[in-house]
């Protein structure tokens, strides 16, 4: 890009006030002409809401234009029709807004969801081609964007997570499901029919547990918090939250440490063969499920290694546990993303 296609884009945006001039001078530039200094983003200038939509939750974070989450706010979904939860993020933009107008609103939620903000299919919700943007938008007085939420998690890692040093990255998602995306200077590759990344029912073993959908040895039957409780009811025929099957598996405890061992190793394999196929800087994997990973990262790292081809280069593998805050995060950064579009 040219200095002066740089300077037009950059010049309303300083006049404007998003950006500002700091007093660091670019790196590795050839001194001819004027020094190139550094410019950061004013995050007071504007603040955004994000909401991240569960099954059974909305979760809410009010951020400035840099990512700095300024509140959070979670409710609980008493009614699962498209009506009921645009009124409860509405609700909740209120709560926000009260000290704190808004410039933008970001939503996210697991299926699949079209570029106008169309969820075309939600399992968690169990909706079909709702206009949740629409009804959301209908509303507030504010933009509403809508969005897959691994997309707009990828999207917030870009920008303000561990992520923002590298140049490309894959993030592998963990938890009710498992999503993947791939992002390259800063774009997040949806794919051609918004269906990238969708690694949940990859299979991974002729034999083994069986999904919800009948799928034998599938990644979301290995790895996923519903897919390694109902493999521990299996073996043991009791009941256990995912908080104390990681307790139990820490410790050691048979046949929560095996269960644990088959979902490092499933998700690592997966992770080795993205990480061949597309030869990133680095691999976040992440969400509120990778405490398996964590626990058995001595098999997850063979399994990466085993699954990688043996010439390619060794990218950084970060392991990171996340709340739901941080998903709502990612719409909010969908939110700034297109607040900044407009600016343009």
């Amino acid at each position: 890009m040219s200095a002066a296609t740089v300077t037009r884009i950059i010049t309303p945006l300083m006049q404007q006030g998003v950006l500002v001039q700091t007093d660091r001078l670019a790196k590795n530039r050839e001194q001819r002409g004027k020094p190139a200094y550094l410019l950061d983003v004013v995050g007071s200038h504007a603040e955004f809401a994000g909401f991240k939509v569960t099954g059974d939750h909305v979760f809410g974070v009010l951020t400035d234009l840099s990512g700095l989450s300024i509140g959070q706010i979670d409710t609980p979904i008493v009614h699962r029709s498209p009506d009921a939860v645009a009124d409860t993020i509405a609700d909740m933009v209120g709560v926000l807004r009260r000290e704190h107008p808004v410039s933008g609103v970001g939503v996210s939620i697991g299926g699949q969801v079209s570029p106008e903000g169309v969820v075309l299919r939600s399992g968690i919700l169990s909706w079909t081609n709702v206009d949740l943007r629409q009804l959301v938008e209908a509303r507030l007085p504010a933009p509403v964007t809508v969005s897959n939420d691994v997309g707009a998690f990828a999207q917030a890692e870009s920008w303000w997570g561990q992520a923002r040093r590298y140049h490309s990255f894959v993030l592998v998602t963990m938890g009710a499901g498992l999503g993947c995306r791939i992002v390259v200077d800063g774009v997040v590759q949806e794919g051609a029919h918004g269906w990238a990344g969708s690694i949940g029912h990859v299979p991974i073993a002729a034999t083994g547990p069986v999904c919800e959908m009948g799928h034998v040895g599938c990644l979301r039957a290995f790895a996923s918090t519903e897919g390694i409780l109902s493999s521990l009811r299996l073996r043991t025929g009791s009941e256990s939250t995912f908080p104390e099957f990681l307790r139990q598996a820490a410790l050691g405890a048979s046949p929560q440490v095996d269960i644990a061992r088959d979902a490092a190793r499933a998700v690592g394999r997966v992770v080795g063969i993205v990480a061949a196929i597309v030869d990133p800087d680095a691999v976040i994997v992440s969400g509120e499920g990778v405490g398996v990973v964590e626990i058995e990262r001595r098999a997850f790292d063979e399994e990466v290694a085993r699954s990688r081809h043996w010439m390619s280069g060794t990218e950084t593998v970060h392991v990171q546990e996340i709340d739901f805050y941080a998903w709502a995060r990612g719409a909010a950064a969908v939110a700034v993303d297109e607040w900044t579009r407009r600016l343009e």
